[in-house]
């Protein structure tokens, strides 16, 4: 499919500087108060709430999110991804999936992968009963999947959208970590926090029946842990007219050594939205988000000029929709 690049829409023309650094002064801290940023950025609270509102309204501000280590729950993380042979019961798919407590997010593509989503399961077992039951309802139209064991993921902030200001570094997302326990008020915390990441710490404490110092003593506690890693908002570029594209890298085996420094000159892209690590047919998934099909033909250029010689095959979809984002199914899981 020959894909043009591009065209910047009316949304985007009302997307100015302001509503950049309001959204870069989110990603920096997802919990920053409506008052601190307005300091920040030099205008009123009443101003500040207009933008959000007019954001969301557009699409571009989606929600907010709070990334966790799951694999401290002792979940283990997959990519699974999917081709649908009828392209007209792809919603019931995405329907039956956002359904299944396994599921935390789904993706749209467009290419050889129809659906893209994230599993989080404890043990092979769960796995297998997922696969199966997929394939009993929907075998007849699923004619090809690819699983892939992430063990290791970075979720770099949307620096993509930021260029001229500090660069921002989310990339402890490492879904390789020991398990470790959790009393009932943490696992409580983590479901209301997973559900509403900028909840007050006074409706925080109400949640989960402490007040509210110790309910701000544990959330920083599980974030100096690790367990929180980080809140930020969730935001729609393809309203901005960003081209996004789901890419997968596959190395020679001899070249497995130099997954290490190939992972970190994709750490230091502005283009990248998420980079795995995984076990399987490829082993680097991404999303990338570009301004132009240009940009992007000059990204896959510099793969092979630098690594080349490692790389046995790039494969690239198109990614155009978050569909089904569900973390708090598996905290409650």
């Amino acid at each position: 499919m020959v894909q043009k690049a591009p065209v910047q829409n009316e949304k985007a023309k009302q997307f100015d500087e302001l509503d950049r650094r309001i959204l870069y002064e989110l990603v920096k801290d997802g919990r920053i108060s409506i008052p601190v940023l307005a300091k920040k950025i030099g205008k009123g609270k009443d101003f500040v709430g207009y933008r959000l509102h007019r954001m969301k309204e557009r699409g571009i501000l989606l929600d907010y999110i709070a990334l966790i280590d799951t694999s401290k729950m002792g979940f283990q993380t997959y990519a699974l991804y999917l081709q649908i042979m009828n392209p007209l019961r792809t919603e019931e798919v995405i329907h039956y999936l956002d359904k299944r407590p396994e599921i935390w997010g789904i993706d749209k593509l467009v290419g050889k992968y129809h659906l893209y989503t994230t599993v989080y399961v404890r043990n092979v077992k769960e796995l297998e009963l997922l696969i199966s039951d997929l394939g009993e309802k929907f075998g007849n139209i699923i004619t090809n999947y690819r699983l892939l064991l992430i063990y290791y993921c970075h979720s770099p902030a949307h620096n993509y959208l930021f260029k001229g200001f500090e660069w921002l570094r989310h990339d402890k997302v490492r879904f390789a970590s020991k398990e470790r326990s959790f009393t009932d008020k943490q696992h409580k915390l983590l479901q209301v926090i997973l559900r509403d990441p900028r909840i007050s710490f006074s409706k925080l404490a109400e949640e989960i029946k402490t007040t509210r110092a110790k309910a701000r003593e544990m959330f920083n506690t599980l974030v100096k842990e690790e367990v929180i890693l980080f809140i930020r908002p969730s935001i729609d570029a393809t309203r901005l007219g960003y081209l996004h594209k789901h890419v997968l890298i596959r190395l020679k085996l001899n070249a497995i050594s130099k997954l290490p420094e190939i992972r970190e000159f994709f750490m230091g892209l502005r283009a990248t939205k998420v980079l795995s690590s995984t076990f399987g047919t490829y082993d680097l998934t991404g999303r990338f988000i570009f301004e132009s099909l240009d940009e992007f033909q000059a990204f896959r250029e510099e793969i092979w000029r630098r690594f080349g010689k490692y790389v046995k095959a790039i494969h690239d979809d198109d990614y155009y929709e978050d569909r089904g984002y569900n973390p708090s199914l598996v905290a409650e899981k």
